[in-house]
């Protein structure tokens, strides 16, 4: 939580161990260091070359001509998803 202004942090923090509604309320003081910030900030940069990376390395159905399918059932064998994929191309040449 940040404050506005010096006065309203020193009052916040001059709260520590007060009551409100039949509790004791604990305030404690953080400010963040440089050091953990600029951490922060180098930990987003890697994350986001990474993302960039791997977008430029995916390849598109397009491009490579190959579909990949999970999650099948262990009984389905190759010629239900030939039979599958052949209705589909069937419906699809009509259009």
């Amino acid at each position: 939580m940040g404050f506005k202004t010096e006065v309203e942090r020193k009052k916040a923090l001059s709260k520590n161990k007060s009551f409100l509604l039949g509790q004791q309320v604990f305030v404690y003081s953080y400010e963040s260091t440089r050091k953990q910030e600029e951490n922060h900030q180098e930990k987003l940069l890697r994350w986001k070359e990474q993302v960039t990376t791997l977008e430029k390395e995916s390849e598109t159905i397009d491009e490579s001509g190959r579909i990949f399918i999970r999650n099948l059932a262990y009984s389905v064998n190759e010629d239900d998803i030939k039979n599958l994929f052949e209705r589909v191309s069937i419906s699809l040449c009509s259009f």
